[in-house]
């Protein structure tokens, strides 16, 4: 591979990828989601109605950290999706009525 005018044989070194190791090492679970986003500790974890509340304050905390969120369910759908290739701890199903479910897969 030629990368900055130097050729390198990967195959012959070892590698260390950072961003692994961070996602091995930190949590990435709706407990986790709940503390980073909305600082707090989530009771009842895994009970229908601690974890569809604590979805929701994500998602909403979500829309309020990133600007180029939109509270926009087809646009958050759209942005989201690529994700589900990796796994989806929780998920959203918001009907045009309002109502918020947590799909677990």
């Amino acid at each position: 591979m030629l990368r900055a005018e130097i050729d390198v044989d990967f195959k012959k070194h070892l590698t260390v990828d950072v961003q692994t190791i961070f996602h091995k090492m930190e949590k990435r679970n709706l407990s986790a989601a709940y503390t980073f986003y909305c600082g707090k500790d989530l009771e009842n974890a895994h009970s229908a109605e601690a974890d569809t509340n604590a979805t929701y304050e994500v998602l909403k905390a979500q829309i309020e950290k990133y600007d180029d969120l939109e509270n926009d369910i087809s646009k958050l759908s759209a942005f989201s999706t690529q994700y589900v290739l990796y796994g989806c701890i929780t998920c959203l199903y918001i009907m045009n009525i309002g109502v918020v479910k947590t799909l677990n897969m």
